[in-house]
């Protein structure tokens, strides 16, 4: 994510980048919002945290980045972003613990299938901009420097849900005869690694300011 967001600066504010394919603009976001909803799936089956507030949590930064958004970049804001849609995602699942693996899996299947067939269609009237959020793309399309609606996305954060509960049926580790978990990760080369998990929302909300400033200054000192 921090490659791609300082590859897209770079492209932007320094020297485009023209070797890259069109596919890699397209597709890499794709594979990083996916991974996201996929983690965050594994992530709330594991978690003792009440879902209702971490996803509260992380839709009211969703919104902070709206209005900052709003105020630099007018012409492109973000409207339903990444941390908009886990955080609605996380408080729509509250509950989905007691759905059986097997409605999960099927429901993440039939999402991701519905996602992709919807980017293909695009809606006129009024009513497709309220239910922008949810995937149908109303004509014209605004413009969004950060979308990902709900479907296909909800659709990995089912099937990693799924994986989780394959996985940690009982919150144990898959290898029942590795050594305990925190043993083999106190090693140092794990806690640069550890580090980010713990803070990843932190690095996701700071990141890009700082790639984006540090483009910024490049471009001038050229």
């Amino acid at each position: 994510m921090v490659l791609f967001h300082f590859s897209w600066d770079w492209s932007y504010q320094v020297v485009p980048l023209v070797g890259l394919p069109v596919s890699y603009w397209q597709i890499v976001p794709d594979m990083i919002g996916g991974t996201f909803f996929w983690v965050s799936g594994m992530s709330q089956i594991l978690s003792p945290k009440d879902p209702l507030r971490e996803g509260a949590k992380i839709f009211g930064w969703g919104m902070v980045l709206t209005l900052v958004s709003l105020i630099y970049s007018p012409n492109g804001p973000i409207f339903f972003g990444v941390l908009h849609s886990i955080g609605v995602t996380k408080i729509l699942n509250r509950s989905f613990k007691r759905w059986s693996l097997l409605l999960r899996f099927l429901l993440g299947i039939a999402a991701i299938g519905f996602g992709f067939w919807l980017r293909n269609l695009q809606f006129t009237g009024t009513w497709s901009y309220f239910l922008i959020w949810i995937g149908f793309r109303p004509n014209p399309i605004p413009i969004m420097a950060d979308y990902y609606p709900l479907l296909p996305d909800i659709g990995y954060f089912w099937l990693g849900s799924c994986l989780a509960s394959a996985l940690y049926s009982k919150k144990k580790s898959a290898k029942p005869n590795a050594r305990p978990q925190p043993a083999r990760l106190e090693k140092p080369i794990f806690k640069p690694v550890l580090w980010c998990g713990k803070h990843a929302l932190t690095i996701y909300i700071v990141h890009q300011p700082i790639l984006f400033g540090l483009t910024a200054l490049i471009a001038k000192m050229r």
